[in-house]
């Protein structure tokens, strides 16, 4: 069997000299960007980037409150949804006499005003 057999250079170690050569052999020639990243490399070490401490702080609140407002909004449109899924499924399958139909708008009450209430405390 020779090394060059199908599946012999499954086996090959990744410090193999015929591995280099094949991705010496397989590499593209240098792109000529004739002193461009140089000159682009020197412009950066020249004028280092400093971030204002301010700045970064007002940025990191500003994300701050969208995530929150993200996540007050999600929570409150779950409970809704629930509430609304929990109302609809309730509505055909039970009799008008039965204490959970009759308990079902005060509990869905509850929750609204709970949740808007929430929504209005959370806001500042």
């Amino acid at each position: 069997m020779s090394s060059r057999d199908a599946g012999s250079d499954v086996t090959r170690p990744a410090d193999d000299p015929w591995l280099d050569a094949v991705l010496r052999a397989a590499r593209s020639a240098p792109i000529a960007d004739a002193g461009f990243s140089a000159a682009v490399l020197a412009r950066m070490a020249a004028h280092p980037v400093v971030l204002a401490p301010a700045a970064v702080l007002a940025t990191l609140r500003r994300a701050h409150d969208r995530e929150r407002i993200v996540r007050r909004w999600t929570i409150a449109g779950t409970l809704v949804g629930a509430l609304v899924a929990a109302l609809a499924g309730a509505q055909g399958s039970l009799p008008s006499t039965d204490p959970a139909a009759i308990l079902m708008p005060g509990l869905a009450l509850l929750v609204v005003s709970s949740v808007m209430a929430w929504l209005a405390i959370s806001r500042s």
